[in-house]
């Protein structure tokens, strides 16, 4: 599926829940299963065990919300990025 038709199918799923809401309809949310090493192809199985290891050392809130910024900053204290 190309980049454009993924998104284009995302945001009419987007759509058809802001209306069922609208209607007051219940909506059942859809889960996608990833494998992440086939989504993240360009990266090997090691390097991906690596980011996922470096990041769980401070994560402490699976609901946390990381801006650019703070990845960039969080991942330079552990010697990840410049």
């Amino acid at each position: 599926m190309s980049a454009d038709a993924e998104l284009s199918s995302i945001l009419n799923r987007r759509q058809q829940i802001n209306e069922a809401l609208d209607n007051g309809q219940a909506v059942k949310p859809t889960f996608k299963v990833v494998n992440i090493y086939t989504e993240f192809h360009e990266f090997s199985r090691k390097e991906i065990k690596d980011y996922q290891a470096t990041f769980s050392k401070g994560h402490l809130c699976a609901n946390v919300w990381y801006t650019v910024s703070h990845l960039r900053q969080h991942g330079s204290h552990r010697g990840c990025w410049a």
